[in-house]
């Protein structure tokens, strides 16, 4: 997608009309150079522009997710929701068996970001692989959490697009997402 003189060619991610469809795109290897990467080198850092676009009534959350081995926890990751320009941090975080990913307020004491309309943000998020630690940034917050992944490796970083279930509310109308830089 062209997207003009300051993007160029950008990626877009569309999210679907209906509420079960999820929409991925992922590039595979990351395992591969994580395990070639020198020792020592325990961090990923994810940096991207995304473009918030306008408000609109779609139920399509969009996320970019990292992924552990067997791709059972995320180890790191962003979730916008469509229709109210909140974004929000996600990481896995077991506090007794059976719960898993949590997601984080990113504003200061817990407050909920939301993003300008139709405007190029950059984005950045870290998973620290010795301690689990996940950090986010971007404008209007600084934010992290200790997770509790210290150990696990990432082996693939997804963009999604999904639908989010709300009790008695039906996803009727698809959202669009673009990437760039990343």
């Amino acid at each position: 997608l062209n997207d003009g003189v300051q993007h160029g060619r950008v990626f877009q991610l569309t999210g679907s009309a209906g509420s079960t469809a999820e929409h991925f795109m992922w590039k595979d290897g990351l395992n591969l150079a994580w395990a070639a990467r020198e020792e020592g080198n325990d961090i990923l850092e994810i940096e991207f522009d995304y473009y918030t676009g306008a408000t609109t009534t779609s139920q399509n959350s969009i996320r970019l997710l990292i992924l552990n081995g067997d791709l059972s926890r995320i180890l790191g990751g962003y979730m916008i929701a469509q229709d109210t320009k909140i974004i929000s941090g996600l990481a896995y975080y077991e506090d007794d068996p059976g719960n898993g990913t949590y997601q984080y307020s990113l504003g200061a004491n817990g407050e909920d970001v939301v993003l300008p309309n139709s405007t190029w943000i950059r984005l950045g998020m870290s998973f620290k692989r010795s301690d689990g630690k996940v950090i986010w940034k971007g404008p209007g917050f600084d934010s992290f959490t200790n997770g509790t992944t210290a150990g696990e490796n990432p082996a693939e970083i997804d963009f999604l697009a999904t639908a989010t279930y709300e009790e008695g509310i039906e996803n009727t109308v698809a959202s669009t997402a673009r990437f760039d830089n990343y």
